[in-house]
C-alpha cells in the first residue's frame, strides 16, 4: 500500500487479519478501475481475450473470405461509455470491425454465444454481443462487443437478423419453445435446505423451466448473502442458479433456478431490493429475458395483495422510467400476508381477476400470488385444486405453476411485409408528478412510442395538463416498421412512455 501509519496493529505489533484483507481488497479495486473501468485500457482486455487483432481487414482475399454484409452506421461502445465510429463487416469466416484509429477486432464464425438488446438508456438502442474467447479460462461476459446504432432501432434489428443467420448460435435453439414457470414459497425449518425437501414434481431434462423459490421469513444470519434461498444440491441437479436477491434486514428472499436446457438463452438478468408503499417490508425483484420473452419475479410481504398494482411505480428495474407492468411480458408476485393467517372464508385457491390484467390467489396458510401478462401472450395454468402443495398444506407452497411461450429468434423472413401502425386518441392516466412540484402549475407532457421493429422511435407533441388531469393526444400517430414476417409483427409490442418536459434539465419519466 501507501506505507501510511496503520491503525489496526495488534498489541504484539502484527497486522490484524481484517487489515490485511482490507489492503488486498483495495489493491484489487485499484487494478480493476485502472485496467477495466478506464476505457483507454479496454483494448488491453480485448488483446488478452483474443478479440483485438493487428491484422488488416483486407488481408484475406475476397475469394477466401467473401463478404456477407457491411455496416457503417454502428458505433463501438467502450467499457467507459465512449463511442467510436466503426465499420463492421460480416464475412464468410469472421466478423471484422475496425475503428478510425486503426484498431481492428476479429470474431470467428460460430463463436457467438448470446446477445442482448439494450433498451435501458434513453439514447440510441444498443446491442451487446457475447463471443466465446479462445481460452476456456475467460468468461464470454468479460469483454462483450457493444454496438450502438445511431440512425434508428430498425438498423439494429436488420444487423441482428443477418448476424444470427451467419453465426447460428446454440442459444437461439431455445427460442420459441414453451417454458414452465413455477413459484414456490418455502417455510420449512431446515436451513439450508435441499431440492428434495421442496417436494415438487421433477420436470424432464428436455423441458425448459424457471423455478422461483421465495422465503418470506428467514433468519437474519443468512439474509445478507442471499444464499438462504439456494438449495444445497443445486449443482448436482438439472438446475442452474441464475440469480438471487435479498433485502438487508427484513423482507423476503428469492432465488431463480433454470433448467439446463434453457440456461444458455437467459439474458438481461437484473435484481433490486426496494420498499413498497403498501407494505411494511421490503420487496425483492429479479427480472430476466429467456427464449425471447421477458419475465419478472417479485417477492413481497403485503397487508393486502390487491393493493400491489397501485405500487408498481416504486419498482425501478429494467427500462429507464418504465413500469414493470408495461415492459415485461410476464411477471409474478409471491409471498405472505402480514395478517397471517387470513380469516376463514377469504381463501381463493383458484385465480381471481383484480382488473387491469392482474390475477390473484390467496391461501389459508397466509400466502398469496399475483400474476400479470401482456395481452395476447400464451399461458396455461397447471395448478391443481386438490394438490396439497398448491393448497398450502406442507412446508412448500406452490404459488404459480403455468406454461408460457417463448418468442421466436430474430430471422430474415422469406416473405416480408412492410406495414405501419396508426394510433390515435391516446390518453395517459395516473401520471406521476415530479417531486417538490407545485400542484397548481400546468405541466407539459409528450409521449414516446418504442418498438424493436420500428424504423424510428416516435414522439408526440406537448400536451398541457394540471393537477388531477390527464394529458391526451388526439391526432393520429404513424409508426413505421421494418419489413418483417406477418406473425412477428402480430406478436410485437409497442411501448409508450410519458415524459414531462423540463426547462431546467432532462425530461422526467412519469409513467408508461
Amino acid at each position: 500500500g501507501t506505507k501510511a501509519m496503520k491503525t489496526d496493529m495488534t498489541r504484539t505489533g502484527k497486522r490484524s487479519t481484517s487489515g490485511k484483507i482490507s489492503d488486498g481488497v483495495k489493491s484489487v479495486k485499484r487494478m480493476y478501475y485502472k485496467n477495466v473501468i478506464d476505457e483507454n485500457r479496454q483494448d488491453i482486455i480485448d488483446l488478452m481475450t483474443g478479440y483485438a487483432t493487428n491484422v488488416q481487414m483486407r488481408t484475406l482475399s475476397h475469394n477466401d473470405n467473401p463478404i456477407w454484409a457491411a455496416y457503417s452506421d454502428a458505433q463501438l461502445v467502450s467499457a467507459g461509455g465512449d463511442r467510436q465510429e466503426s465499420r463492421v463487416e460480416i464475412r464468410e469466416e469472421s466478423l471484422l470491425l475496425k475503428t478510425p484509429e486503426g484498431l481492428g477486432f476479429e470474431y470467428k464464425r460460430g463463436f457467438l454465444f448470446s446477445f442482448e438488446r439494450d433498451n435501458h438508456r434513453s439514447e440510441r438502442p444498443r446491442l451487446k454481443l457475447y463471443f466465446r474467447p479462445g481460452t476456456e479460462d475467460v468468461s464470454p461476459a468479460s469483454s462483450p462487443l457493444v454496438l450502438q446504432f445511431r440512425k434508428n432501432p430498425g438498423a439494429r434489428e436488420r444487423f441482428l437478423r443477418m448476424l444470427l443467420l451467419w453465426s447460428d448460435p446454440l442459444q437461439t435453439k431455445a427460442f420459441g419453445t414453451p417454458i414452465r414457470v413455477r413459484v414456490a414459497a418455502y417455510e420449512g425449518s431446515q436451513e439450508p435446505f435441499s431440492l428434495k425437501s421442496l417436494n415438487l414434481p421433477v420436470v424432464g431434462q428436455d423441458h425448459g423451466e424457471l423455478l422461483c423459490i421465495v422465503r418470506p421469513r428467514a433468519s437474519t444470519r443468512s439474509r445478507d448473502s442471499g444464499l438462504v434461498c439456494v438449495p444445497l444440491d443445486v449443482d448436482d441437479s438439472n438446475y442452474v442458479l441464475i440469480d438471487v436477491a435479498s433485502s438487508s434486514r427484513v423482507g423476503p428472499s428469492i432465488a431463480i433456478l433454470a433448467s439446463r436446457a434453457i440456461a444458455s438463452s437467459i439474458m438481461q438478468v437484473e435484481n433490486q431490493s426496494t420498499r413498497l408503499p403498501t407494505g411494511q417490508n421490503n420487496a425483492t425483484v429479479i427480472s430476466l429475458s429467456v427464449a425471447g420473452t421477458s419475465v419478472c419475479f417479485v417477492g413481497a410481504v403485503l397487508k393486502r395483495p390487491a393493493d400491489f398494482p397501485s405500487s408498481i411505480g416504486s419498482i425501478n428495474i429494467g427500462r429507464h422510467g418504465f413500469d414493470i407492468s408495461s415492459q415485461y411480458e410476464h411477471f409474478f408476485v409471491g409471498g405472505s400476508i402480514l395478517s397471517n393467517p387470513p380469516a376463514a372464508g377469504k381463501e381463493q385457491v383458484t385465480w381471481k381477476e383484480l382488473g387491469q390484467g392482474f390475477w390473484s390467489r390467496i391461501l389459508r396458510s397466509g400466502h398469496f400470488a399475483l400474476r400479470y401478462s401482456l395481452p395476447g401472450t400464451f399461458k396455461q395454468d397447471l395448478i391443481r385444486k386438490n394438490d396439497p402443495v398448491a393448497c398450502g398444506e406442507s412446508s412448500t407452497v406452490l404459488l404459480v405453476d403455468e406454461v408460457i411461450q417463448g418468442a421466436p429468434a430474430p430471422f430474415i423472413p422469406n416473405t416480408a411485409y412492410t406495414c405501419s401502425v396508426l394510433i390515435e386518441d391516446l390518453r395517459a392516466y395516473g401520471v406521476r408528478h415530479p417531486k417538490n412540484n407545485d400542484s397548481k402549475l400546468q405541466l407539459d407532457a409528450y409521449l414516446t412510442l418504442q418498438c424493436d421493429l420500428a424504423v424510428e422511435y416516435l414522439s408526440t407533441r406537448l400536451s398541457s395538463f394540471g393537477s388531477g388531469g390527464s394529458p391526451s393526444w388526439i391526432e393520429p400517430q404513424l409508426l413505421q416498421l421494418i419489413p418483417s414476417d406477418r406473425d412477428e409483427v402480430k406478436s410485437s409490442y409497442i411501448f409508450g412512455q410519458v415524459m414531462i418536459a423540463s426547462a431546467y434539465g432532462d425530461d422526467i419519466p412519469s409513467g408508461s
